[in-house]
């Protein structure tokens, strides 16, 4: 029966081709250029020796809805957010507008964070982050990717964003028996 339904689906995807006047998918082009690479590139097993997994819990055992409006600072927020509900180990996600911020991008030559403003409106399109405890208290670290009107890109570690006209972020919490580390 499955060599049937096989057999189908080769020939329907056979008889597709020939319809659209051609054999066989087309050929990918091999570019012989450095600065390319193919559509798929290999992964090199091995190369993460230091690599640690936590396993986690399939569900989150909190999950949270926060909502900033127009003049809300972000890290401020969910810094309280997290102190008020005892966060331990969470991720985070969100997407939102902005009226300005600030992120940064870690420069190794000078062995610091450097400071890019955003002095201007623009949408919020992609935040990933988590909340974990440093110093017995949580801590929120966001990575974040704004969009200007001019369709300019700017993105690092969050250090403020101020909301305009609004932002929703995720939480899911999870239990771990290292949370508390």
């Amino acid at each position: 029966m499955k060599t049937a339904i096989w057999a189908s689906a080769a020939l329907a995807l056979a008889l597709a081709f020939d319809l659209a006047g051609q054999s066989a998918p087309p050929e990918r082009t091999v570019v012989d250029d450095p600065n390319y690479l193919p559509r798929v590139t290999p992964i090199k097993p091995g190369m993460a020796p230091k690599m640690k997994v936590d396993p986690l819990p399939a569900v989150p055992s909190r999950s949270f809805r926060v909502n900033f409006s127009t003049g809300d600072e972000l890290m401020s927020g969910m810094t309280e957010f997290a102190e008020k509900n005892n966060l331990k180990i969470s991720e985070v996600r969100g997407l939102g507008g902005i009226s300005s911020a600030v992120v940064s991008a870690y420069d190794p030559e000078k062995g610091a964070f450097k400071r890019f403003n955003i002095d201007q409106k623009g949408e919020l399109v992609s935040l990933q982050g988590e909340i974990t405890v440093q110093n017995g208290k949580p801590a929120f670290h966001a990575h974040v990717v704004f969009v200007l009107v001019d369709g300019t890109v700017h993105g690092g570690h969050l250090v403020e964003a101020h909301i305009n006209p609004v932002a929703n972020l995720f939480v899911n919490e999870y239990d771990s028996p290292k949370a508390g580390n």
